[in-house]
Parts: structure tokens; C-alpha cells; sequence
């Protein structure tokens, strides 16, 4: 089964196979794809891939980082933290802070986290994304893709996972 979108008039949308309508933003030049609420999210120039859940729940995205350098290049604040996938392959991570977002989890206390932007890639689908550096060691996924990066871009399919390929153009 293709997994695409009908646009009918007034802009409502409905994806073909999984029986659901959506609103689309008229200044879309695509169709949106049908990804699974597990996809593999391509980073790097798409050389490095991990798991990533797509929650609609989040509105920025977050990335595993448990340990992070925060340094000083060219005036600014950058920090540096390293990824791994589930084959063991490590990369090192630099960017520059966008801004600090302050996080506060049920029975913690509020932290100050930096977030960053990063170009990802899922299922062909390629765009700047901002991630809020976090530990998620002890999550089931390393990377959760949000509302900002998925709005007019993906729609889930959340009773299927790997949905979409994990081919992406440099």
C-alpha cells in the first residue's frame, strides 16, 4: 500500500490506508509522508541514523546526551556531546547554542538545558530541527522528534513502526 495523502478541497487531507483526516497548511509544496510513530532519523549528512520515537506530545525535539561541554568559539556558547548507535559507532557532536530551555519533570526540580539545531532527515524528509540536550539513558530511544519538525512535514501511523525508508539524498 502507498503511503500517501489525498488533499481535497478546503485543505483537509486524508491518508490513504490508515483512515485519518488532518488539516494542512495551504503553504505546503508537498505532501506530507506517513511515518510510523518509530522511524530511524538520518544526522550528519545523513552517515549517521538512530532510532527515533515521532511524539506528537513534545514539542521540541530532545536528543540523548547525558554529558555535554559546553565551550566558547568565536564569542559564542557551542557545546559538544558524543552519540551512539546500537552498532557501538560513536560520533562526536558540535554546535552552537541556540538558547537554553528550562525543563521541569514532575516531582524534579527545574534544569536549564541547551538546545541546538541540527539537520535531520526521516524517510526522505529533510529539515532543521531543534533539540533540547537531555539524558535518555533510560529511555527506550535515544532521539524524540516533536510537534516543530513533524508540523506540515509527517503525519504517524501510530499502530505501525518503520513506515518510511531510511534512504535520504545528502
Amino acid at each position: 500500500m502507498a503511503n500517501h495523502v489525498t488533499t481535497l478541497l478546503g485543505g483537509m487531507s486524508i491518508a490513504a490506508g490508515v483512515g485519518i483526516a488532518c488539516q494542512i497548511s495551504p503553504a505546503m509544496a508537498e505532501d506530507p509522508i506517513i511515518a510510523g510513530y518509530v522511524e530511524r532519523v538520518r544526522f550528519n549528512n545523513n552517515e549517521f541514523a538512530l532510532k527515533a520515537k515521532l511524539d506528537t506530545g513534545a514539542k521540541t525535539s530532545t536528543i540523548n546526551a547525558p554529558e555535554y561541554e559546553i565551550f566558547k568559539k568565536d564569542g559564542r556558547q557551542w557545546v559538544r556531546f558524543q552519540l551512539a548507535n546500537e552498532k557501538g559507532r560513536k560520533l562526536v557532536v558540535k554546535r552552537k547554542i541556540e538558547r537554553f530551555a528550562r525543563i521541569r519533570r514532575a516531582g524534579t526540580v527545574t534544569s536549564e538545558r541547551p538546545v541546538i539545531k541540527m539537520k535531520v532527515c526521516i524517510g526522505g524528509t529533510t529539515g532543521f530541527a531543534e533539540f533540547t540536550l537531555s539524558d535518555r539513558q533510560s529511555m527506550n530511544y535515544q532521539v524524540l522528534i516533536g510537534r516543530s519538525f513533524m508540523a506540515d512535514r509527517i503525519l504517524i501511523d501510530p499502530g505501525k513502526s518503520f513506515l518510511v525508508s531510511d534512504r535520504c539524498e545528502g
